[in-house]
């Protein structure tokens, strides 16, 4: 039986000869004869194994026709012995391939069983596949409408019989199948219908979760675009099929990672990059969920293999100028996996760093995108950068400056971000953990001046070096012409050819490094040497400053021989220099200390810099925290509490300004200044709950501090939530009243002042705190200190008055909480309000008296009568004043100036005596 079994784009192929000797399918049988066809295939296969196939072909091929029909008993028990023929088969064909032996019709014989076998197999898969991918409906009948359900085959488990099948196409990929064709080139058909068995199988996402089949898939491929060419043909598949199924972007990035590392083909991401480099930005546009497949795609393949990537990223940065936000935003993050995880290494070649800077400049430029999607993308691209401490400490300075001014942008998203990268900036800085502004001045501007007074005595030697080189170039200068005399009779580009034959420099070799081998040719008296590697230098490094600037210097000059000799006198000078610098500096221990010293003034001007820069930030996101936008707030938040930690000198106007958004609606803001308080002032970080208690209250007390009403307001609710949450725990209320009656060493009438507004506050959520201390209150705060301030008393009242609150339930009565009229309470109020009337000193009498009337009226059982013998108290004292006053007047004056004074027409208005009460304070207790 001599035929060519020609594998088929469709199955009507197979069934019109196109060529002479190509096998054809006689006929199709109908599906009733399907049972007996297979089981004369079966009988077929047991005299003449694998090579049954040459005879039955056209009954496999019909129940491959009919296979959507056929029972799946039926379809169970072809794919068995399809497939254990073709195991059979793959079984025995190395001992067929490896014989040296074998004649043109074996080899014909032998191929055909494998085209024929492979071409059911992958077929057959192809069906199933899609078999199990379409759920089948059923209609079950219910009252009043239908319900639709799946149907699964549980006597056919195709996720098993898929990677049996897997399994033997990835046993013929791996074997030397070539050797079958001839010439020994596997056929592009074959090739293919292998490999679009294997895309056909990954267009189910059930596939891709399915390791083990994922796997055996990847080899398949792995093997086909290592030994069989099939490169081109993956990476073209690999973007169709991107651009159609969203679920492959994770799993094609796993498999092109995997031909890289395991089957060391490159060339397939070069293939792929280019391909999508090609697309037209209009396609890109249209077709949003493709583009955000190939974006996905590129982005985790940089992720992945990024020196591969970073090998052709050229072809796709052409993207960067589409109108697809996606697709910008796709090669941004490229760069960004490529810097962080190529291009932030130490030691750095010329050009890798300049491919850096590059990089660099390409995300500084799109911090200003049209698009605000891209904008953010790039500031989050940046955080990353700052984050993995990837950038180079001279371009901070100007990052933070471009992030400063994204801070008002007008969108939400842009302003969320640059929050976030201006806060990873702070707490990645490489400088110092407290970036005070005033005090790194001071430390910059003392260090400075220590530099100046310790440079002016090196003038004279910087002169002796340069008269030393000098005189030493001037005979280097002669010997020079002499030798370029003898090639001026060439034109300059044959000579530039001559001296550029031989190869000097190697490939790794960076600019100064070749400076220093010409100047050390110099220094031998190499002179033709020196000149041939400063003509091939110049070609290298064309853009080098030395070359440059000899260029324009001599533009017009036709002497290329005086060209190279001013430029090796420029590369002589400061070569001489840096030799001279070099030794100075291993023989002199005074230029070691003023090296030192520069580095620290440098160090602690870029502190400075970088202080001041966060500081013009403040302001602006001070003003997000008034943002109707939850992301700006919760972003200011966080900046706010990173900068109080590190130091930054206006942080503190930030802080303060939070405490309002205690009272927001939204409860993720309220937690968010919840936490970030607690975070600052309740969390000290010590093992001693004594020492964690004196951190805490000093932290409140200066928090306290200059705090306007509203601030102390919003503070009171702050404190109350702390003590609900039992985060204001015994020792540090007990410390609180420890500093109140000032029994700690060194405490101020301020600080105890403070501690008892604080515990005031506290008693908002938890009244026993001041109830279970009413006496100390009345003893510390009504008792000798209370005559002098009056500020205290105020303040003690304050907290009385917590107790005056009756929370009580709805439909419920509770009598309020009252003490007896003869309390000391009262008596102490009483004193000091009638003694201190006369104290015109103090001017917090009044709302002093305000907060003890109210004292009397909400806590007293009969306040009237406590008022009321308050004010007869008060009159008396101003009637027994003003009758002193009266006369000590009238006797210590003249009769004259008594007469004069009781005239109605005097012009004179008689002055108060400083000695007499002010009779608003009276009227202000009788209102």
């Amino acid at each position: 039986m001599d035929f060519e079994f020609l594998l088929p784009m469709s199955k009507d192929d197979l069934l019109n000869r196109t060529e002479a000797g190509q096998y054809v399918v006689e006929e199709v049988f109908p599906q009733r004869q399907m049972p007996d066809r297979l089981q004369d295939y079966r009988k077929t296969y047991k005299s003449k194994g694998p090579s049954a196939i040459l005879t039955c072909f056209d009954s496999l091929f019909s129940m491959l026709c009919h296979l959507k029909n056929l029972d799946p008993e039926l379809k169970l028990e072809a794919w068995s012995i399809i497939l254990t023929g073709i195991e059979d088969y793959v079984d025995h064909l190395p001992a067929i391939l490896d014989n040296g032996n074998m004649n043109s019709h074996d080899r014909n014989t032998n191929l055909n069983v494998l085209k024929m076998n492979s071409y059911i197999l992958c077929q057959f898969m192809e069906q199933f596949e899609s078999d199990a991918t379409k759920p089948t409906i059923l209609v079950v009948p219910t009252k009043g409408r239908t319900k639709s359900r799946k149907r699964s085959n549980d006597s056919f488990d195709w996720e098993t019989e898929r990677e049996k099948g897997l399994a033997v196409l990835c046993q013929i990929v791996h074997l030397n199948i070539h050797r079958l064709w001839e010439p020994p080139i596997v056929e592009e058909e074959f090739v293919n219908l292998i490999t679009n068995c294997c895309y056909k199988l990954m267009e189910n996402p059930g596939v891709s979760r399915n390791k083990t089949t994922k796997e055996a898939i990847f080899d398949i491929l792995g093997a086909m675009i290592k030994k069989y060419n099939h490169t081109l043909g993956a990476s073209l598949k690999i973007i169709q099929l991107l651009h159609h199924f969203e679920h492959l972007v994770s799993p094609l990035a796993q498999a092109v990672e995997k031909f890289v590392n395991q089957y060391n083909n490159k060339s397939i991401v070069s293939e792929i990059m280019r391909e999508i480099g090609r697309i037209d930005g209009a396609d890109l546009s249209r077709d949003s969920s493709g583009t955000r497949a190939l974006s996905g795609f590129l982005v985790e393949l940089a992720e992945r293999i990024p020196a591969v990537v970073l090998t052709n990223i050229s072809v796709i940065l052409v993207l960067l100028e589409c109108e697809s936000y996606s697709m910008r935003n796709c090669v941004l993050s490229v760069i960004g996996e490529i810097v962080i995880k190529v291009l932030s290494n130490e030691g750095l070649n010329d050009k890798q760093k300049k491919d850096r800077n590059q990089f660099l400049d390409i995300l500084e430029d799109h911090l200003h995108d049209v698009h605000a999607f891209c904008r953010s993308k790039v500031l989050q691209i940046w955080a990353n950068i700052v984050n993995e401490k990837a950038i180079p400490l001279q371009r901070e300075a100007g990052v933070v400056k471009l992030v400063i001014g994204r801070l008002q942008d007008k969108s939400s998203q842009v302003r969320k971000n640059a929050i976030q990268l201006v806060t990873s900036l702070l707490r990645s800085n490489p400088y110092t953990a407290k970036l005070t502004a005033e005090e790194l001045k001071e430390n910059y501007e003392k260090e400075k001046a220590k530099l100046e007074g310790m440079l002016p005595g090196r003038e004279g030697d910087n002169t002796d070096t340069e008269g030393a080189w000098l005189e030493e170039w001037k005979h280097i200068e002669v010997c020079l012409r002499e030798v370029t005399q003898t090639l001026s009779d060439d034109d300059e580009e044959e000579e530039e050819e001559e001296m550029d034959v031989d190869n000097h420099f190697d490939e790794d070799e960076t600019i100064q490094q070749i400076k220093q081998t010409i100047y050390t040719a110099l220094k031998n008296k190499n002179y033709k040497t020196a000149l041939e590697m400063l003509v091939q230098a110049k070609k290298l490094w064309s853009d080098d400053p030395l070359f440059i600037n000899i260029r324009q210097t001599d533009s017009e000059d036709n002497d290329v021989t005086l060209d190279h000799v001013k430029c090796l006198k420029e590369l002589y000078k400061e070569c001489s220099a840096s030799v001279s610098t070099t030794a100075e500096e291993e023989n002199n221990p005074i230029v070691n200390e003023v090296t030192k010293q520069q580095v620290l003034v440098q160090y602690l001007k870029d502190c400075l810099t970088f202080a001041n820069q966060i500081q013009q930030a403040v302001p602006v996101i001070c003003q997000l925290l008034g943002s109707k936008n939850i992301s700006d707030i919760m972003g200011a938040i966080e900046f706010f509490v990173t900068g109080f930690e590190f130091g930054v000198s206006n942080s503190m106007s930030g802080i303060r300004h939070m405490l309002s958004l205690v009272w927001s609606k939204e409860s993720n803001i309220k937690e968010a200044v919840t936490s970030a308080y607690k975070r600052l002032y309740l969390t000290p970080g010590g093992s001693n709950k004594r020492a964690n208690a004196h951190v805490i209250v000093s932290n409140l007390t200066a928090l306290l501090s200059g705090a306007t009403l509203g601030d102390a307001t919003s503070l009171e609710e702050l404190i109350k939530e702390f003590v609900r949450t039992k985060e204001l725990n015994a020792s540090v209320i007990q410390l609180l009243w420890e500093t109140f009656t000032m029994k700690l060493p060194k405490t101020t009438d301020e600080e105890s002042r403070t501690s008892l507004v604080l515990l005031g506050m506290a008693a908002g959520a938890d009244l026993d705190i001041v109830r279970s201390n009413v006496e100390v209150l009345v003893r510390e705060g009504l008792g000798p200190r209370a005559d002098k301030d009056f500020s205290l008393v105020r303040d003690v009242c304050l907290a009385l008055t917590k107790l005056a609150v009756n929370k009580v339930k709805a439909g419920s009565y509770s009598e309020p909480f009252r003490f007896p009229q003869d309390h000391d309470i009262f008596a102490r109020l009483s004193a000091i309000l009638v003694s201190g009337v006369m104290n015109l000193d103090q001017t917090d009498w009044i709302p002093m008296a305000e907060q003890a009337i109210n004292v009397i009226y909400k806590l007293s059982e009969h306040p009237d009568i406590v008022c009321g013998d308050i004010i007869k108290s008060l009159a008396n004292v101003i009637k027994s004043t003003y009758a002193q006053t009266a006369e000590g007047d009238n006797g210590n004056r003249p009769d004259s100036q008594q007469d004069n004074d009781n005239r109605p027409d005097s012009q004179g208005e008689q002055a108060p005596s400083t000695d007499e009460p002010e009779p608003g304070m009276f009227l202000y207790c009788i209102l």
